[in-house]
This record gives structure tokens, C-alpha cells and sequence, in this order.
């Protein structure tokens, strides 16, 4: 009994009990980036994107994972068209994988629908009709919908239980014919489908992106559309339905390609504004997915730059059922990160897939998945969005001895701590009083297996967390 209440003690004391976390990231000899998530009811998870070898045909890909985040086993299709877009993958109502892809027969390219096990065994295919397909949506228990293009409208089928077309129609978001469409992702709310995706070739631009959403009716009729065309470019990902009976929907924003403002949009089913959250740090952010929490707040993941390239960190940020910020959290994952897909797992911890890459291969992106607690954190291991201190890590990748090196700190207190990618402690150092301005610690990594860890350096108890490579 007093065993029993020293637990209970315990956990009133210390909260609830620690989330299990980690990152993982599965190198392949090719370029893959994860752009769909699922979670299995055995623990396990799916990873779905596309992949394709330089110079060779693209296929798309999809891994399963177990509930630690290591790789059981990873299964190709072969398709036409698998580029960096979410949702051309969802379950069906046996639990099984479908993957939509386009197929070329006798030169002309056909929307296909591949059905597969977790375990890549492939049950059978469905040839729909001839187009382009971007993705499909499962329409309660129903059937399902695809959306693509065709004839340089957005194209949408809707397919019955059997993969029998119900109905087709073709929509023209804007007046203009010289525009091109480019649907991304559709959602359910009210029975009716919502569908979001960038357009471009406006009059007096070269080659702007702006955002169309439309809300199309079961039986095929166009409600309403909304046109975002407010700045030089305007781009929105994706799209969610609200448990309040809403849509969100998360992207970006600038003028002239020279600033990039992440926004998050909540609309009502009229696809009337309700408020619009901004964010923007260092060199320009880009949102690219969005999920709702159990407490109705909000999860978006995608890239903050880090220069005026193309260089990303990865980040998580989290709002409240009102726009409100509660945290930012960037994550340095290889010398580019991209979060692509979110979803929120039954204990509150959040998943997210995207990609990584490292300057020795710009050939290779890597596909990731990444596991943290309900605030954004791997293990406790909090990031910030910004670089306050001057930090050097070298070398970096390490195999024997490791150097952190800290600029014009004398007089504070350090924390040094390696952790490996599981969460798990393994170095750990602390000076009460720093005496010089140039700080330098030596880590003895040798006895390391060969990994991704983490660095964490707490400063006055400011945090700051780095990647280290260890060969």
C-alpha cells in the first residue's frame, strides 16, 4: 500500500508520465521525401512520400515503422507522377493502403488507384479515367473523392465503395483562362467537400502562386470559392476541418519572393474569415501542414529558413482555439529540414514526417519521422526559435572527441548534455561559473555508437539544441 501511494505521489508531483520520443531518419540511395503519416491500431505507423533515383523513374514509397520509429519494411509503386504533395495515400475502410498515382497507357496518362497491405502486398489496382491525379479523400463511409487536373481545370471524381465513378465534374476557380491550378488538399465538413490549392499567371505577373479554396457539394455542384490574392504570392498547403464546425487552413505570404510570412487562416464553412494568426523569423518561414489537438488547440510543422537560400530548420508551433501563439520550437535536423505531415497520436504526442538532407549528397533527402511530447519537445529537450548565444560544435560529424566552443559568456552558469535520438541521456557536463569569455568543453564521443544526437546547452537556463553526427 505505501508503495502504491509513493507512485501516486509521484505523479501528482511530476505530472503525467513521460511521453516516448525519438527521431529517425531512413537513408535510401535516392531522393525521398515523407509526405503522408498513418498510425496503425497494432502501434505501429505508416510513412508514405514519394522517391525518386537522379535520372531515373519516380515512384511513390511507403514504410512501415515500428512504435520506436525503426524501419520493419519499406514497399515502391511505380508512378508517373509522385511529386512533393501530401494526401495521394489514405486507408480504406479495412485498414488497408490506398495509393493514387497516374499511369501511362499507350501515351496517355490515367488516374490508377493501387490497393495494398501495411505489409506491401499488393490486392489490385482500379484504372479511373484518364488525367492527373494530386489526391484522394475518404468521404465517411461513403467512397471517396479524387481531385487533379485536367483540360487546365481542377478536376474531381467521386468514386463509390467499389472505385465505380459516381459522378465527375471540372471546376474553374478564377475567371482567367491563362491560369494554372494546382490542387493540394480536400477535406470533409457538412458533407460537403472543401478543396485547397495554389494558382498561377495572373494578369501583369510572370510567375506568382495565389490560393483558391472551393466548396463543392456531394452531388458535384459548386457552393462557393474563395480566392487568397492579396499579396505577390499567397500560398496555402493545407486544409483541416475544425472540431467547432470550421477550416483552417496554413501557408505563406510576401511580396516580390523577397519575404516569406507563415500564416495560419481559420474560415467558416462560408469560407468567411474568423482571425489569421502571422508569424516570421530570421530569413522567412513556410507552413506546410496543420493538425487540431484533443483540447482543440492547433499543431502546424514545416520550414524556417536560414538564409536567403533555400537552407531550412524544421519547426513545430502550436496555437490556442483563438490564433493565439503558445510555443515555437525550431529543430536543426541536417543542414536542411522539412516538416511535411503532422498527425497527433492517442497519448497527445505528436508525429511529424518530412525530410532531411546533408551537403555531402544534394542528390539525397531523406525521409524522417520524428516523435515528441505534447509541447513540441524530444524527451524534455526544448528548442528555440531563434540563436541567442555564439555556439561552435566541431568537428561535426565527430568519431573520437567533440569540441563546444562558447562565445562571451563569462560569468554564467553551463549545462552541456548529449542525448541520442531515442531521448536517452548519454554525456553530461555543468559549470556553476564560467571564468573566461571564450568557453570551450571537450565531449569524449568515442564509446558513442554511430548516430544522430542531440547537443543540449543550457545558458542561465536558456536552452539551445544542436545535431551532432557521430561516425
Amino acid at each position: 500500500m505505501k508503495h502504491f501511494l509513493l507512485f501516486i505521489a509521484i505523479i501528482l508531483t511530476t505530472g503525467t508520465i513521460a511521453q516516448n520520443t525519438f527521431f529517425q531518419e531512413y537513408p535510401e540511395e535516392a531522393y525521398q521525401v515523407g509526405t503522408d503519416i498513418f498510425a496503425l491500431d497494432n502501434g505501429k505507423y505508416v510513412v508514405a512520400g514519394y522517391s525518386k533515383l537522379f535520372k531515373a523513374e519516380n515512384s511513390q514509397f511507403f514504410k512501415t515503422i515500428d512504435s520506436e520509429g525503426n524501419e520493419i519494411s519499406t514497399n515502391y509503386i511505380s508512378s508517373d507522377n509522385a511529386p512533393n504533395l501530401g494526401q495521394r495515400i489514405c486507408q480504406d475502410y479495412d485498414n488497408n493502403l490506398l495509393i493514387l498515382r497516374d499511369s501511362t497507357i499507350n501515351d496517355t496518362s490515367y488516374i490508377t488507384i493501387t490497393k495494398s497491405s501495411v505489409e506491401g502486398e499488393v490486392m489490385d489496382s482500379h484504372i479511373i479515367m484518364p488525367g492527373y491525379a494530386n489526391g484522394i479523400v475518404k468521404d465517411g463511409d461513403q467512397g471517396y473523392y479524387i481531385f487533379g487536373t485536367n483540360d487546365g481545370k481542377v478536376r474531381v471524381i467521386k468514386l463509390d465503395n467499389s472505385f465505380d465513378v459516381v459522378w465527375t465534374n471540372k471546376f474553374y476557380p478564377t475567371q482567367l483562362q491563362s491560369q494554372t491550378f494546382i490542387p493540394f488538399q480536400g477535406k470533409i465538413l457538412n458533407n460537403n467537400l472543401y478543396i485547397v490549392g495554389n494558382y498561377r499567371n495572373s494578369v501583369g505577373y510572370f510567375d506568382d502562386s495565389k490560393t483558391f479554396i472551393i466548396n463543392i457539394s456531394n452531388t458535384g455542384d459548386s457552393l462557393n470559392c474563395l480566392n487568397l490574392e492579396k499579396y505577390y504570392y499567397q500560398c496555402y498547403n493545407s486544409l483541416m476541418a475544425t472540431s467547432d464546425g470550421n477550416l483552417v487552413t496554413a501557408g505563406v505570404y510576401g511580396e516580390m519572393m523577397i519575404e516569406d510570412t507563415a500564416s495560419i487562416l481559420k474560415l467558416t464553412p462560408e469560407l468567411d474569415e474568423i482571425w489569421n494568426n502571422t508569424f516570421y523569423y530570421e530569413y522567412g518561414m513556410y507552413c506546410e501542414n496543420i493538425v487540431e489537438t484533443i483540447e482543440g488547440d492547433f499543431i502546424v510543422c514545416g520550414g524556417q529558413f536560414q538564409s536567403y537560400s533555400s537552407s531550412t530548420n524544421m519547426f513545430l508551433k502550436k496555437i490556442n482555439p483563438d490564433g493565439e501563439d503558445v510555443w515555437y520550437n525550431q529543430m536543426e535536423l541536417g543542414d536542411e529540414s522539412y516538416g511535411v505531415n503532422l498527425l497527433i497520436t492517442e497519448d497527445e504526442s505528436i508525429l511529424c514526417t518530412g525530410f532531411t538532407s546533408n551537403s555531402d549528397n544534394e542528390y539525397q533527402d531523406n525521409a524522417f519521422l520524428l516523435k515528441t511530447d505534447s509541447e513540441g519537445n524530444l524527451s524534455g529537450i526544448n528548442y528555440l526559435a531563434e540563436s541567442i548565444f555564439n555556439i561552435e560544435i566541431s568537428p561535426n560529424p565527430s568519431s573520437e572527441k567533440c569540441a563546444v566552443l562558447i562565445h562571451n559568456i563569462h560569468g554564467s552558469s553551463v549545462s552541456i548534455s548529449v542525448y541520442n535520438n531515442s531521448g536517452q541521456k548519454v554525456i553530461e557536463h555543468k559549470v556553476s561559473e564560467v571564468q573566461e569569455n571564450l568557453f570551450s568543453k571537450t565531449l569524449e564521443v568515442n564509446n558513442l555508437n554511430p548516430g544522430i544526437y542531440f547537443i543540449q546547452i543550457s545558458i542561465d537556463g536558456i536552452r539551445e539544441t544542436r545535431k551532432l553526427i557521430i561516425q
